[in-house]
């Protein structure tokens, strides 16, 4: 449908529809660093509305705190999901790639966590 679209749009050029204005080098859209800092940020963000825009020192150890939860919760959701999957019943066999589900998800959410993108669904 996608395709169909687009060629429909080529097609009838007298019709004006708007068109997404693509940047031509991928950077944030905010003036910020890629990799999020875990205590200085600069103060021109004013991250959090503080005054000074810097963070407490305590804050990355607090958030420790959440963070651990969030992985009790995803590796016993993995768990629980291959327990319920793999009841005799199904009669499923292990492949090489069995216990890759998990890592994978890690990778993911470490990387998503870094650039400060969303990781939970």
């Amino acid at each position: 449908s996608i395709l169909v679209m687009t060629g429909i749009d080529i097609w009838l050029q007298d019709v004006g529809t708007e068109k997404l204005q693509v940047p031509v080098e991928l950077a944030p859209s905010t003036p910020r660093p890629w990799f999020c800092l875990v205590i200085d940020y600069p103060a021109s963000l004013g991250v959090g509305g503080l005054e000074g825009g810097s963070l407490p020192a305590y804050v990355p150890f607090m958030a420790i705190i959440p963070a651990l939860l969030a992985s009790v919760l995803i590796f016993l959701d993995q768990s629980i999901t291959a327990r319920v999957i793999n009841v005799s019943e199904n009669k499923l066999k292990k492949g090489h790639g069995y216990n890759l589900d998990l890592l994978v998800v890690a990778v993911l959410i470490f990387i998503c966590a870094a650039l400060g993108l969303p990781w939970m669904i």
